[in-house]
């Protein structure tokens, strides 16, 4: 989501509500797109599949677009809907991110966000005056342990620090909003309310995402953990009491316990290095097409309902929070105006 409303989103909600109210799932309009840039990356992180045998056979399969056709593709995206969500693999392994975000603003695009691990930030520090979102990962506070789940040296996580503190002064100035993206594991539970204690002293937004395993679903050891319980229970009150956690409370109630809930994947379509599509969405690694050549957004979902059928009801196969809260905000539409962030 964004601090930027536009009319066209507006228009969208509206629609997508209505949809709703006559089961029109197929209809839904998108909300913010999420494409990964690369699917390549400098860190090898205990919880993420990117770096394993599978990863390596599709950054063989979905070969990233050059600059030119990057930026061929942002405008077709444009065209269906003014936001846009960068992340990889490292989006700042590509040398050419500065003139993607250039043009992306260049176009229109009300919300242009970058996931990053932020180890190479410092030296790209011109990408900041054109973007509106900077998402970081940083899922534990000591550095000993944080490097061994990051897959990275000591040196890299002090790194790391230093540049999420660096790039938190620099928010009003450079006038983007910097949330940190915890990733919580069994083993990292107890360490994410010293990570929490850091953001809020940088003026940083706390994001918590459960991990996913390779198929996308809950790791089941944080299923029905106490500790994990109670972790939740403490972000639900901060965020209570006006602390910066990103995300609404349903949300937050939803990773709590895990309760099921109504996806309606359309609403934020991912797209992978090439420009594939995929349809439903990127947990079942479905393509529907390719955007470049449909040339046509619409086209394509057109085609991957065409091949895939209608959504699936696989209501509690993954808790990614890009698919809970937008499917939460569009059948409540007072989260719209309280969680417009």
């Amino acid at each position: 989501m964004s601090r930027v409303l536009s009319l066209k989103m507006l228009r969208h909600y509206v629609s997508n509500f209505l949809a709703l109210k006559i089961r029109a799932h197929q209809s839904l309009k998108p909300l913010f797109f999420t494409h990964y840039l690369n699917l390549k990356c400098n860190f090898k992180c205990s919880y993420c599949n990117f770096h394993k045998k599978q990863a390596l056979q599709d950054i063989k399969t979905y070969k990233e677009l050059n600059t030119a056709d990057t930026i061929k593709l942002m405008q077709i995206i444009y065209e269906e809907c003014p936001y846009i969500y960068f992340t990889g693999g490292e989006p700042l392994l590509r040398s050419d991110l500065l003139d993607i975000v250039k043009a992306c603003n260049k176009m229109g695009f009300k919300s242009i966000s970058i996931n990053t691990n932020m180890s190479l930030i410092h030296k790209k520090m011109d990408i900041l005056d054109h973007i509106t979102n900077l998402v970081a990962s940083f899922d534990v506070f000591d550095d000993t342990k944080n490097s061994k789940v990051l897959g990275v040296s000591e040196s890299i996580v002090r790194q790391t620090k230093s540049n999420i503190i660096e790039c938190s002064k620099l928010q009003k100035k450079k006038n983007f909003v910097m949330t940190v993206n915890c990733v919580i594991i069994p083993e990292t539970i107890s360490d994410v309310r010293d990570v929490m204690d850091f953001c809020f002293q940088h003026n940083i937004r706390l994001a918590i995402v459960p991990a996913e395993l390779d198929n996308g679903g809950i790791d089941v050891r944080l299923i029905n953990n106490e500790e994990y319980r109670r972790l939740i229970k403490d972000i639900i009150a901060a965020k209570k009491s006006g602390r910066p956690i990103f995300g609404s409370l349903k949300y937050l109630d939803t990773i709590y316990n895990f309760k099921r809930f109504d996806c309606y994947p359309t609403l934020t379509p991912h797209t992978y290095p090439d420009g594939s599509l995929f349809y439903p969405c990127q947990p079942m690694m479905k393509v529907a097409a390719n955007l470049l050549e449909t040339g046509s957004y619409e086209i394509a979902l057109a085609q991957g309902i065409n091949k895939y059928g209608t959504l699936p009801n696989c209501r509690d196969k993954c808790y990614k929070a890009c698919y809970i809260e937008p499917s939460n905000i569009i059948k409540n539409p007072l989260l719209l105006i309280k969680e417009n962030i």
